[in-house]
């Protein structure tokens, strides 16, 4: 829903973006908000897939509430106030109105009506994301905006991640002789080039299927939930194939 990566994994031509990993093409368009003056620019592929590349629009989204938010939003597809985001992020609800327009600044939410059915008194707004999903890409130079919001997104994963062991540890049933889904796998794996790349590939390919699937219950008798999840390959660029260039291994930091 919400990758980060790098300016090599698609490429930007004219006004057409092609994805190197799929080969597909789609139209982009390009926002410039309020803060089009902070060179803040939002590149958003046909309402799918938004963008986003520059330091402070990424730097904008290094903030746990707005994680939260972002994820709430393009994952159900549907509007939300200040006061249920609130709710979610556990701040107030002003605090939240602050943070949904600083994203809308950047252009990754916007304002909009009510959905048909949902009575309103007209004094809170509703918001909504501006595309299906989000992508987080360096435009080259210093990293430092991407890594702090790769933190901030493992934060919040390690949160829901903690709770949910918590969880499963009060909720054991010893007669169960079925063992529930595995909630995270680690590991390495020895791969060859092409072997690696197949598997990138396909942890991609999922991520791509599922987010299309993901939007709230259309049927109100099918209920639906928020499932997180964390997917992450993470090549060893101390062993760099041909070609490649290579890194020393990461020390020890205990």
């Amino acid at each position: 829903m919400s990758p980060i990566s790098d300016p090599n994994d698609s490429k930007v031509t004219g006004r057409r973006r092609t994805s190197a990993a799929s080969g597909t093409s789609s139209k982009v368009d390009v926002f410039e908000g309020p803060a089009a003056d902070a060179t803040a620019t939002i590149d958003a592929g046909d309402g799918r897939q938004i963008v986003v590349t520059d330091p402070k629009a990424i730097k904008a989204l290094t903030h746990r509430a707005r994680v939260l938010a972002i994820d709430e939003l393009f994952g159900s597809r549907s509007t939300r106030t200040a006061t249920e985001l609130a709710e979610l992020t556990g701040l107030t609800p002003s605090a939240m109105s602050y943070h949904l327009r600083e994203l809308e600044r950047f252009g990754l939410v916007k304002r909009v009506s009510p959905p048909e059915g949902v009575v309103s008194d007209g004094r809170e707004r509703h918001w909504r994301a501006t595309g299906d999903s989000v992508m987080t890409a360096s435009s080259g130079g210093q990293p430092t905006q991407l890594t702090d919001y790769a933190k901030t997104r493992l934060d919040a994963y390690r949160e829901k991640l903690i709770a949910e062991i918590e969880y499963r540890e009060q909720n054991r049933r010893a007669e169960s002789g079925t063992p529930a889904p595995a909630y995270m796998y680690f590991g390495s794996l020895f791969l060859d080039e092409e072997t690696e790349k197949e598997f990138l590939q396909r942890l991609s390919e999922l991520e791509e299927e599922f987010t299309a699937r993901s939007r709230e219950a259309e049927d109100p008798d099918v209920p639906r939930r928020r499932t997180y999840y964390l997917l992450s390959g993470l090549p060893d660029r101390s062993r760099p194939f041909p070609g490649e260039k290579g890194i020393s291994p990461i020390p020890y930091t205990p």
